[in-house]
């Protein structure tokens, strides 16, 4: 099974608003809540009934409302989550990617891409997200008021150090918009192909491909490829991110 992961270092820093987000980025998309309790639910650890789910302000209708194919909650234990997983997984279509949401569940999954959303510093953090932060191959860095104190580049460098293959910072609005559709160009990538709702235009892929270099393009050329093609200079980063196409020698920080 495709799956993309999406974990965090609290309760209300963002990730099921980024899980909707990539839910309704992609072409086709399942989604898997995970809770886990240290009591098991009185209702069973599955719950599929689609009344339930599309429930309004809650983590799965709203999965729903962004086009999830599919949608299961899954309410486990530690002690009995690698024993539900699997359960849960098999009312998904094989071919069908699933966005799986929450913290726990995080190390007993193989994900394409495990996207994790931090908006406190590390000591800060509830137990399952040292846990998720492990496993993480993008982090979106909130940075804020929590971070008084802190240095962001140092903080940037200490998580790549832990693993984190990219970083995006960003502190107000427009950037988290920024970081969000950069995880869903990262997250179609790992799917394979074009798997964006909006495609990238084939002119665009087909430039940057040409243009680059051992799986590098220069920003100058980049920001040609945008005049030639007249499209914004965002959409040939996608490109490149979508094609694993590094951009270098960047001055302007555009990408």
């Amino acid at each position: 099974m495709r799956i993309i992961s999406v974990s965090g270092s609290s309760k209300e820093t963002g990730k099921s608003s980024l899980a909707t987000y990539l839910v309704s980025g992609l072409k086709r998309a399942g989604g898997l809540k995970v809770s886990v309790h240290d009591r098991p639910d009185p209702g069973g650890p599955l719950e599929v009934d689609p009344t339930v789910l599309s429930r309004p302000d809650t983590d799965t209708g709203k999965l729903l409302g962004a086009g999830a194919e599919k949608v299961v909650w899954l309410r486990s234990t530690p002690e009995t989550l690698v024993e539900d997983l699997p359960r849960a997984l098999e009312h998904f279509p094989e071919d069908l990617p699933i966005l799986v949401e929450g913290n726990t569940v995080t190390h007993h999954i193989r994900p394409l891409l495990a996207a994790f959303m931090m908006s406190i510093p590390q000591e800060r953090f509830k137990p399952s997200a040292h846990t998720a932060l492990e496993t993480a191959d993008v982090v979106l860095l909130s940075w804020g008021e929590a971070f008084g104190g802190y240095d962001c580049w140092e903080m940037e460098r200490e998580l790549k150090r832990l693993g984190v293959k990219k970083v995006l910072v960003y502190r107000d609005a427009q950037g988290r918009k920024r970081a969000f559709r950069k995880t869903l160009v990262m997250a179609a990538r790992e799917l394979g192909g074009n798997h964006l709702k909006q495609e990238i235009p084939k002119e665009v892929l087909e430039a940057v491909e040409e243009s680059s270099l051992e799986g590098r393009i220069t920003c100058t050329r980049a920001h040609e490829i945008a005049a030639e093609l007249e499209v914004e200079v965002r959409l040939v980063g996608e490109a490149a991110d979508l094609q694993k196409i590094k951009i270098v020698e960047c001055e302007l920080g555009c990408f």
